[in-house]
């Protein structure tokens, strides 16, 4: 059986964090996809070879780009204070 690429936005936040932390010896690592505005901050994690890329709500061809050959993305939420934010961003033309 193949296993699906897998994603997680963002994944160097804390739930992300824990997230990657989870999946990370669960999985093989070359099928998982790491996305965060600031990827650099993953390399402390044993990432191996699992993929790192960049994107931002306020980029929406970064957010194109990374989610670019995902069978699953974990999408994890932000806080309740940030939904209006979130919907504006991703409803913009």
């Amino acid at each position: 059986m193949n296993t699906p690429t897998i994603g997680v936005f963002p994944a160097a936040g804390g739930i992300g964090g824990s997230t990657v932390k989870h999946l990370l010896p669960r999985l093989p690592s070359e099928k998982l996809v790491f996305i965060a505005r600031s990827p650099e901050k993953l390399r402390s994690l044993p990432v191996d070879q699992a993929v790192l890329r960049q994107a931002d709500y306020d980029d929406d061809e970064s957010l194109k780009v990374a989610f670019e050959g995902l069978n699953i993305l974990f999408l994890i939420s932000y806080a309740s204070v940030e939904h209006e934010y979130r919907t504006e961003v991703n409803l913009t033309p």
